[in-house]
């Protein structure tokens, strides 16, 4: 394979984000996102140190949702809601863009 931690590389990718966002006086919605994904690439590396990698791979989100809005379309009134979703992808989007690894770099 050349030089040492040159070719092929298998990552795991796993993230959690969490908020908490604020309407009027009366709504609120938490949010809990996790992401995962798993891929497969290959990196070069020059024996001065220098390197590039890329690789691509498949990603999934779980969202969970919960709070109190304004009843749909525009009230009157309010109610609780409890949901979860599913997409995938590494980006929130409804095309579920793959995750993508693009890096250079120096090692020392």
């Amino acid at each position: 394979m050349g030089e040492q931690g040159e070719g092929m590389f298998f990552s795991l990718h796993g993230a959690y984000f969490t908020a908490r966002a604020f309407g009027d006086s009366h709504d609120f919605e938490d949010r809990d996102r996790q992401a995962y994904s798993a891929g497969v690439g290959y990196r070069v590396r020059h024996r001065s140190g220098f390197f590039a990698e890329a690789g691509l791979g498949l990603a999934v989100q779980i969202l969970h949702r919960s709070g109190v809005r304004e009843r749909p379309p525009n009230g009157p009134g309010f109610e609780s809601f409890d949901q979860t979703l599913v997409r995938p992808g590494w980006i929130w989007s409804p095309q579920g863009l793959p995750d993508l690894d693009l890096a250079i770099g120096f090692e020392f």
